[in-house]
């Protein structure tokens, strides 16, 4: 018996760097590379970089020139727009809508205007998940799939003993960045900033290297994986709050939630530093939590909506 058709999942990108946001639309085109029900298809705009940084191109993926009519749309962010740039109506066609923050929640954001929309919307965490039903005007299921995070089978791991000083992860606050790294090197701290998004090799290597990682998000966020992302690299964690990291990021459990002032900061960062038996607790539990959040995970609920669709 002749196997039926891989459905064609339609993903679409405005690749102008990279950022988390493409990152987690990447694993998901990715968790259905090599399925037998579903084939994912991607069109990026033409003036979308189409370098080594962009992961679709990494990984030798096929770009469309145009857009196609698929069987199912995928969406996240301002996506909406490119479709309705090129007068595509999704029609009776499904639409999965990832939704990865808060700002779509905020009358003053483009964002705000697509929640009419029909469409099965997957938030990144509870807390999306609630902020969207509180506005009322959403359309469609709400479903929450938490994040989930795996590190390159190459990247290379050091021990604690072989780590030294402080990553800050500062290009979303960047004067906070600069101050904390100054005072804590008038101490003769090592310290790492990074300022940049940089490519996540890069970026997750760096982090590796030191002791204690200090990720500073917006003030709100819908998830962070930089800090997910610290965890599984067993380095001891300061982040803030930033609303849709109270799900997984646990003030002195997994982490240390200072306030989101300068001194705090500081003082956070230091504790870690002098305390072993602290660092070695966080480390320990963040490594836990970031087992919890896998992409194995994560592709098991994503398909669990997709063949909720064509049961429906």
């Amino acid at each position: 018996m002749r196997r039926p058709a891989r459905k064609k999942v339609l993903f679409i990108r405005d690749f102008r760097g990279f950022t988390g946001g493409h990152q987690k639309v990447f694993d998901y085109y990715s968790h259905l590379v090599g399925s037998p029900e579903f084939e994912p298809i991607l069109y990026l705009t033409p003036d979308s970089l189409r370098d080594q940084t962009n992961p679709w191109i990494a990984g030798g993926h096929q770009v469309l020139d145009s857009i196609p009519a698929p069987d199912i749309f995928f969406v996240a962010g301002l996506d909406w727009d490119i479709l309705d740039k090129h007068g595509v109506e999704p029609g009776r066609r499904p639409v999965i809508n990832l939704v990865q923050g808060l700002r779509h929640t905020d009358p003053r954001d483009p964002r705000f205007r697509f929640l009419e929309r029909e469409a099965f919307r997957i938030c990144v965490s509870q807390e999306v998940r609630e902020a969207l039903k509180a506005t009322c005007r959403t359309k469609g299921s709400l479903l929450t799939i938490p994040n989930g995070i795996e590190l390159p089978q190459h990247l290379s791991i050091p021990p604690a003993n072989l780590r030294t000083g402080v990553f800050i992860g500062g290009w979303k606050q960047p004067a906070l960045a600069r101050e904390l790294a100054q005072k804590l090197r008038q101490d003769s701290i090592p310290v790492d900033v990074c300022m940049d998004q940089v490519p996540r090799n890069d970026f997750l290597t760096r982090t590796a290297a030191c002791q204690v990682a200090v990720m500073l998000p917006w003030t709100m966020e819908g998830f962070f994986l930089p800090a997910l992302e610290a965890m599984a690299l067993d380095t001891a964690l300061v982040v803030p709050d930033c609303v849709g990291n109270r799900s997984f990021c646990l003030h002195a459990i997994n982490c240390l939630m200072p306030e989101y002032q300068i001194m705090d900061l500081v003082a956070a960062t230091k504790d870690l530093l002098n305390n072993t038996v602290l660092r070695s607790k966080l480390v320990k539990a963040g490594r836990t939590c970031a087992t919890e959040h896998s992409l194995g995970q994560e592709c098991c609920r994503w398909l669990e909506v997709l063949r909720s669709l064509e049961s429906n």
